[in-house]
């Protein structure tokens, strides 16, 4: 996510926590200062909702009044562990 504050992406991070959707969980040893995020079976449960949207967006890329938006792959399409430094 080009262009996101780490102040903007921490709150949103421990807001998906709180709603259950992804894990957080410190590295240890070497890994000090990574952390590791990952999404709980609660939170895969949105991807058919994820995708359906992906797709409706794919499809309206073209409209009239479509700024372009991203052309990127669909939600599913991406490894969902992520480890972002603290």
């Amino acid at each position: 996510m080009p262009h996101v504050t780490t102040k903007v992406l921490r709150e949103q991070l421990r807001q998906m926590i709180a709603d259950d959707l992804v894990t957080r969980e410190p590295g240890g040893g070497r890994a000090r200062g990574i952390v590791r995020y990952e999404v709980t079976p609660h939170g895969q449960s949105l991807g058919p909702v994820l995708e359906s949207l992906w797709r409706w967006g794919r499809l309206h890329l073209e409209h009239p009044r479509a700024t372009g938006g991203t052309r990127t792959a669909p939600p599913g399409g991406a490894q969902m562990r992520h480890q972002v430094g603290t």
